[in-house]
């Protein structure tokens, strides 16, 4: 069971309803170093969370992951993220 670092719900400017969660992942990525945790960003919709994703970013540490979260949050409140998902980008932060 993933355990969770984070969550947000934010509104984009264009009124977009997301939710940038971040947690521990179940077993460490092995490609091209062992990433531990991930922040992703799903939009909410009527039945709840789209879950195809937005974006995703993924880190070594706890440490990482919270700045990152924070990171992701208030790139999502300035409307960087849209509702069309995009390919992940890993390390990031």
């Amino acid at each position: 069971m993933r355990d969770r670092v984070a969550e947000a719900d934010v509104i984009a400017p264009d009124g977009t309803a997301l939710w940038v969660s971040t947690v521990k992942l179940p077993f460490a990525t092995s490609w091209p170093i062992p990433y531990e945790y991930e922040t992703m960003v799903f939009a909410r919709v009527d039945s709840g969370v789209d879950w195809s994703g937005l974006h995703s970013e993924r880190y070594e540490t706890e440490a990482e992951a919270a700045a990152g979260h924070a990171d992701v949050v208030a790139r999502a409140t300035a409307g960087e993220f849209t509702t069309t998902p995009h390919a992940e980008t890993q390390g990031e932060t």
